[in-house]
Order: C-alpha cells, then structure tokens, then sequence
C-alpha cells in the first residue's frame, strides 16, 4: 500500500508540474528498485569484474552507469545490464573510486540515483631488471631504472669495486639514468653484483653486474703506493717513529717472508714480522693478502734491515724490502724537576738536543731568555722575579725540537717562598708533622699549613730561621723537605730516623750537627761549598752510596767531629764532584790545611796530587783509601797527621819534602805495600824514615822490608805506632836523648831481636805493649851503669831477663 501511495503521490506532483510548465524532473532519493550490492573491494594484484543488472524495469525508464576514475571500465550488456572491470592495480598505492547508478522515469518525470564505492589494494611492487657486462679493466655505464616504486634509494651489495653516480630516483612513470663504475678486477676469476632499489618495505634488483677474471701470478704492493711486478725490488724508506707498515701480496702462489740480511749497531732486533706468522697458502685464484710488519723507535744510530718475500714453491718469484731507519734526535733535560729559592735572578741548565730546539714557559713569572738554539749540547737560560706572597709556584718548561713535533721533553720549576719551609710526608699521612724538641726552630711559627691529599706542607716565620733545632723532625714521616735559604745550622739528630730521602743543602749552610741524618734514607746527597763543620755521625745508618760536592775547596776544608770511627759520612766509598766519580785527585790552589777526615774511606781513589800550598795534612786525612796508590806531596807541607795515611793497602812509595818537619804517629800505619819511603828523612838505603832536631818528637814509620834502623838526631818522644808491624826490623838503636816511649812503638815487630837503649836513666814506656809481639830472642841493651835502673822501672821490669848492660 505504501509503494501505490508513493506512486500517486509522484504522479500528483507530475500533473502539477505540468500544469506549472516546469521541463525539469525533480529528484528522488529512493529509487523505485534496489541494486545488488553498494559496494565493490577489489584485489589489486588481479582483474576483478563485476555484472550490474537491476530487477525491475519499465518501457519509461532510462538508465545510465558512470565511474569517476578512469581506471574503472564499465559496458552496456543489454537493457538494464552493466558490464563493470576493474583492472589490477600498477601502482603500489591502494585506490579508491565511486560508480554513480541513475534512473529516469520519462513518464512520471522522475530521477532516481544510487552509488557503489570501489576500493583497491595495493599493487605489486616491480622493476625491470638488466644486465651489465665489464671487462677485466673495469669502466663505466648508465643503467636504465623503470619502476613503480616512488622515491627509492639505490644500493650495491656490499661490493667496494661497484660505485654509483647517484643513490635515489624519482620513480613512478620516471625512466632514470644512473652511472656505474666499476674498477679492474685483480683476480683470475670473475665477479658479479647486484644492484637494487627499494622504497619503503620494497627492495628489488633492477640490474646484475658482471665483471670477467683477470689473471695475477706474482705481484708485491708496497704500503706507500709504491708498486712493482713480479721479480723487482722494493725498496721502503722507514722514518724514526715506530709504524706498522703494510705490503700488498697478490697472488696464487703460496709464499712466506723472512729477514734475510741486517746491518747497523742494532742487529734486527727493532723489526717484528706481525703478519704472516708461517707460510701462506696457495689460492685457487689470485688473492690479495698482507705482510704486515712493526718498527720500532729507533733513538740510536741509523740501522737497515732487508725482508725476502719469496714463492714457496717457485724459487725464482720473490721480493725484496729493505727498510734504512733514521734516528730520532736525542732530547732530554738532567732532571724532570728543579728547585730554586725565592730571590729575583737568572738560572741557566744545561741539556742534550742533536737538532734545532726551542723552548716555552706555561708561567708569567719566568721569562725564557735564551728559548731556541742548535743541537748538541746547550744551555736554557731562564729569569724569575721574586717570590714574596705565594707559599710556593711551579712553572713548566717544555723543550721540543723543531722539526720534529712529536719530541718534547719538560722540567718543572718550582720556586720557594721566601723564608718558607717545604716538606712532604709518607702517603696516606693525614695529619700535619709533630715537631719535636723544645725548640724545632729559633723563630716563631706564624703558620704550618698542611694538605692530607697531597701528604705536603709549609711553614712560614714570624723571623728569619737560622737553625733545625735538636730532633726537630725525627721519627717522623718525612720524605722530602726544602729548607730555607738561611738556615745555618742543622741541629743535633734533627732528621733521625725518619723516612727523609730527599733534600737540598742550600749554600749559606755551615753547620751540621751529629746525628743529623742518622737512619734516614737519604741515597745521595750534595754537600754545599758554604759547610765548614760537620759532627760525627752525622750520615751514619743511611743509604749513601756517596758524597756529591760541587766545590773541592771547601770539602777538602771541612772540619769533622772528633770521633773518626764514627765518620759523618761513614764508610761511604765514593766522592763525586759536579756528578763525577774522583778516582784522580788534585787538590785545589786555593787550599792550605786538608783538614782531618777529609776523603777518608773514599775507596775510589787512585792518586792524589798535593800542591805547594799545602801546609798540613790532617789526620786521618786520607785513612782508609785502601786504593790509593800513588801520593804527590808538595814542598809547603809541614806536617803529616796522626794515621793521615792509615790503611792505605795500595799505596807503594812515597817522597817527604824538605818541607816536612812531623809526621805523627801512625801516618803510614799498616800501609802494608808500602816498599819504599824517599826523602829527607830517610836512611841511605831508602828504606827507612827518620827524624832530627834536637828536642824534637820522633813522629816516625818504618815501612815494610827493614831490618836495621838507627833513630837519628835527639829525640825525646818515640810515639805510639811508630814502628809497629814492622815485620822485617830485626834491631834498632833509640838514643840517649829518648825520655818516653808510647804505646805499641815496637808492638808486632815479630823480628825484633835487639833493642840497644843509649838513655842512662830509663825512658818511660807509656803502656806494657811496647815490645808485645817481639822475638822470643828478644834482648835489651842499656849502658852498663843502668842495668837494675832499668830492670826495676815500671814496665822495663816485665823484661828484666832480657835487659843486658854494654858499653856504647
């Protein structure tokens, strides 16, 4: 009833337009049919196709079908019946169309309309694929890309000998050029790759590169684009640095490398072979493989080396590689860090460079005066201006040569405060120095200030310190410590038994107190020319391997302490003057007194020159010298000390000048080579010393190999030593003018078979071993007169059985 209603209400509306003289039809929504479907998905990889035919029909009805894409395809199959194809999809985009249906009733006046939306998937992704062909020798080409894809990347893959002109298109309906190289094929075999384009998730081939074979039998690449074929020589210029050095090998031969020759002061020691390590086995096709080897710093003299790559199994195909090798210009400072006190001055140290150098300071308060010079060795000469607010400075100095950027060598500069005191302790200390004693200094502390991190402290005065007091640093955790320059005195034990192992004496030093630097563990140590005293034991139980002096004068002028078992330096062994080792020792002009102890127990020496000036030996001036062989007396000397020349094992001959007029007791004790004794004081047979003057002390040494001595002149002291160990005496005759004898005078003389005593009353013999050691033959001679004088006197009565009376 409601489509009857529908269709009378449609004609109503006709007979009115009509009678209104309207000519357009009015549209209506819902059409008098239904179509079979609204909508149409279809596949974009195929063809899909789809008939349209409508139910209902009537003779006033015109239909008409139209798409709005074009790539929608739609034919009449007769009346009220579409043919509708819609083809696969070339592109890879998915797409979207509409088809419009419309019906119009000529006899009710009427249009009706319907739509179908289509929908279509992608398409496949394609690409017309080609084919490039090269020759061994490689060259170029454009390949043509056709595709659907948009906007793509062009790639190889993963072949290095394949380059391209550019990397990305356009696609779409675009044809695009794109230039292809390919480089020279080295192997006897040919080589393919391909080339691809992708957009999004797609990737295709759109070409394949074929490249044919090019035969190598023998081929050696240097690592410095130096090449040669087959049986040529390769020669590779090596600079001074340490490299590792890279050598192609293209071949398909088996082959090994060796070093076959060398030369230089070096040997071949310098070069390692990293690669190969064995022999290296034949390929099916030509290869390229890689002799690698390693140099290294080569800071001597010019050395050369050759290596041998040879064909293991052809004799005739090999190469040679000689590397020659510079050396690196030697730089160096003396030492990596220097300190110097506060004053405002100019200092200058010395180094080593064999090229052209030139110097930079990292500070503005030291001026380079001297920055750049020529090579071998030469002299940095620097100013600083005072340092009065800073606790201490330091500045770098970096020494580089010149056309050799890599070689620098740097010394740091550390500049004292003035009046200041520097120390470090052991690491880990954290607490600043306990300072011991009542007095560690003769001034007030004004500040002690100390970094746990760094273990190094200062100290700074309310006045000028002048003195170390009595233990001031002892048992402490000290290593190092820089005093001030006006520090005069080191008091009594004031380092003892700490850890000190570094210090510098400043000049102006003069004194240095027993005990000073006992057990400390100081290794070296420069004495400043400015040090008059130093007290026994001063260095005793430290790691002294010897003494450096810069100024002979002043060492030879040192007064030690008293005990000579306890030398200040304590058996060190070995002198050094300015860094040197003194083997020969020439006393300076400028020295009068060698004063006691002076170079005792320094093994090292072998001869020592004394000149003119030189009045007085000192005692145990040179005790101990157990190498000292040859001494030169000068014709000032006067007198030769007690044991001056004790010990000295090597020592053979000696002259005494004119000059000389004591020698004190034991000067020459157990020289036990000492064969000969010439000058003015000794007997006709030049093996024997004397000594004269009336009222004079008989200060004396027989050496080794006499056998009879007559004393002459008027003595009245024999003193102690004098003739002790002197293993062939066999008599001697003491005057009458002899009032004592001391102790161990004649003592070991295991010879001594006659003693003839001229004194009418007996002398006094200061100690019961005068003639200890003596022949079991032993007789005494006195003058008839004083027989039982002499055998009832203190000491004489120990040898009453032996004291026999003669006329003289």
């Amino acid at each position: 009833m409601k489509m009857i209603y529908k269709y009378i209400y449609v004609a109503l509306c006709a007979v009115a337009l009509a009678f209104l003289g309207c000519t357009e039809y009015e549209e209506v929504v819902d059409p008098p049919f239904v179509l079979p479907f609204d909508k149409i998905e279809a596949s974009g990889t195929d063809t899909t196709e789809k008939i349209l035919h409508f139910g209902s029909s009537s003779s006033s009805y015109q239909y008409s079908v139209t798409a709005d894409v074009e790539w929608i395809n739609i034919c009449s199959e007769g009346f009220a019946a579409w043919n509708i194809t819609i083809p696969q999809n070339e592109t890879v985009f998915e797409r979207n169309g509409t088809i419009t249906v419309m019906v119009v009733d000529g006899y009710f006046g009427a249009k009706y309309s319907q739509t179908i939306k289509v929908t279509q998937s992608k398409g496949e992704a394609r690409a017309e694929t080609n084919v490039l062909q090269f020759s061994a020798d490689g060259g170029g080409k454009y390949l043509l890309i056709k595709t659907n894809l948009p906007n793509y990347k062009i790639s190889v893959d993963n072949r290095s000998w394949v380059t391209l002109g550019k990397s990305n298109g356009e696609g779409g309906e675009n044809v695009e050029e794109v230039w292809v190289n390919v480089s020279t094929n080295p192997n006897n075999s040919s080589r393919s790759a391909t080339i691809s384009i992708q957009s999004g998730q797609s990737k295709l081939p759109v070409a394949t590169i074929t490249q044919e074979a090019m035969t190598y039998v023998w081929e050696v690449l240097s690592g410095n684009d130096y090449t040669v074929d087959k049986y040529n020589e390769v020669v590779l210029e090596a600079d001074e640095y340490a490299k590792l050095y890279t050598v192609a090998i293209r071949t398909n031969l088996s082959w090994k490398c060796s070093i076959t020759s060398s030369s230089g002061n070096l040997g071949s020691d310098w070069i390692t072979v990293e690669t190969p390590k064995c022999d290296v086995a034949m390929s099916s096709s030509a290869t390229t493989t890689y002799l690698k080897f390693k140099l290294d710093d080569n800071r001597d003299y010019r050395r050369q080396v050759t290596l041998k790559v040879s064909a293991t199994n052809n004799s005739g195909k090999s190469a040679y590689i000689y590397i020659n090798q510079d050396a690196i210009p030697h730089l160096s400072f003396p030492q990596e860090q220097i300190t110097i006190d506060s004053s405002a001055k100019e200092h200058s140290v010395s180094f080593r460079a064999e090229a052209n150098w030139e110097a930079t300071c990292d500070a503005d308060w030291l001026t380079i005066t001297r920055s750049s010079g020529g090579g071998n060795e030469d002299q940095l000469t620097f100013a600083v201006t005072e340092n009065t607010t800073e606790p201490k400075r330091t500045a770098t100095i970096k020494l580089g040569l010149t056309n050799w950027e890599k070689e620098s060598v740097e010394m740091t500069v550390v500049q004292t405060c003035k009046g200041a005191l520097y120390y470090t302790q052991k690491e880990g200390t954290t607490t600043p120095i306990a300072l011991q004693g009542s007095e560690p200094f003769d001034t007030a502390i004004l500040v002690h200030e100390y970094d746990p991190i760094t273990c190094e402290g200062g100290i700074t005065f309310e006045g000028t310190p002048t003195k170390i007091g009595e233990s001031a640093f002892a048992n402490s955790q000290l290593t190092s410590i820089t005093l001030p320059n006006t520090i005069k005195e080191i008091g009594y034990e004031a380092f003892a038994n700490s850890q000190l192992s570094e210090i510098t004496l400043h000049d102006g030093l003069e004194k240095i107190d027993g005990l000073a630097f006992s057990g400390c563990k100081i290794s070296s140590i420069n004495i400043p020319s400015s040090v008059r005293y130093i007290e026994s034991a001063a260095f005793s139980n430290t790691y002294l391997n010897g003494v450096h002096i810069t100024d002979l004068s002043a060492w030879c002028q040192i007064e030690y302490g008293n005990n000579y078992a306890a030398n200040p330096l304590y058996r060190n062994g070995k002198l050094y003057l300015n860094g040197e080792p003194i083997t020969e020792l020439t006393i300076p002009s400028d020295v009068t007194r060698i004063k006691k102890g002076a170079f005792q127990y320094f093994t090292d020496l072998e001869s020592v020159v004394i000149h003119d000036g030189v009045t007085e030996i000192g005692g145990y001036a040179f005790h101990n010298c157990t190498n000292l062989k040859s001494v030169s007396l000068g014709n000032g000397v006067q007198i030769i000390c007690w044991i001056a020349f004790g010990y000295c094992e090597s020592l053979q001959s000696i002259t005494i000048p004119d000059s000389v007029n004591a020698i004190e007791a034991g000067a020459f004790h157990s020289c036990s080579s000492l064969q000969s004794f010439n000058g003015k004081f000794a007997s006709s047979d030049n093996r024997c010393l004397s000594l004269g003057g009336a009222g004079t002390v008989l200060r004396a040494f027989a050496p080794k190999g006499i056998t009879s001595y007559t004393i002459p002149g008027n003595p009245t002291i024999i003193d102690e030593y004098t003739f002790m160990n002197c293993k062939e005496l066999t008599s001697v005759v003491i005057p009458e003018s002899v009032r004592v004898v001391d102790e161990n005078a004649f003592s070991y003389c295991n010879k001594l078979e006659e003693v003839n005593c001229k004194a009418i009353n007996p002398p006094v013999l200061m100690h019961e071993d005068i003639f200890t050691g003596s022949s079991a033959n032993l007789t005494i001679y006195v003058p008839y007169a004083s027989v039982e004088a002499y055998q009832t006197a203190k000491i004489w009565s120990n040898y009453a059985s032996k004291i026999v009376g003669k006329d003289f």
